[in-house]
């Protein structure tokens, strides 16, 4: 794989802003970036320039919810790209973090739970081994599937045990 090519730099303008309200375990934040002369790899795994502006706008919330030792941490994302053939984006995600935790005999500190991610189906980038880049791909969305994590987190004074399942619901809705 051999190119040469010359890029003019990047500009970047990013506005952010938000709200939170402690007492509620509440955040709402926003944020608008606008991207000139963005380079990225292509189809053909190859670097190439974007000429256009790139606009990025992307919303979350995040709610901590709490029931005497259970708690459960949402965050929802909405974002919106401009140009989803330049700069491909899934429109929303959902984390959720669901979890029991107390002590024991006072001292073991634990955390029983199961943590839930989910995307929108999108062009997600596909990887070139030979230059270890992600690149563009438009042949295969992914996504518009819940993955699913068992956890035991522990702590015993300096000691601190994670024993952690991926994907426990693999090939239980879809393949």
């Amino acid at each position: 794989i051999k190119w040469d090519q010359r890029f003019n730099p990047v500009k970047t303008v990013k506005i952010s802003g938000g709200i939170g309200i402690p007492t509620r375990r509440l955040e709402l934040t926003s944020e608008i970036r606008l991207i000139n002369d963005y380079i990225y790899w292509d189809e053909e795994a190859l670097p190439t320039q974007s000429g256009d502006y790139i606009k990025l706008i992307e919303v979350k919330l995040f709610k901590h919810f709490k029931l005497g030792n259970f708690h459960s941490q949402n965050t929802f994302i909405y974002q919106v790209s401009s140009n989803q053939d330049v700069l491909p984006l899934p429109d929303y995600s959902v984390y959720s973090s669901n979890y029991y935790q107390n002590t024991l005999f006072k001292v073991l500190f634990f955390q029983l739970g199961f943590d839930t991610r989910y995307t929108s189906a999108w062009y997600t980038p596909a990887y070139m081994p030979a230059t270890g880049q992600f690149h563009l791909q438009k042949i295969r969305k992914i996504g518009d599937y819940p993955y699913v994590d068992v956890f035991l987190n522990m702590q015993l004074k300096r000691a601190r045990i994670f024993i952690k399942m991926d994907h426990v619901n693999q090939g239980m809705l879809n393949n």
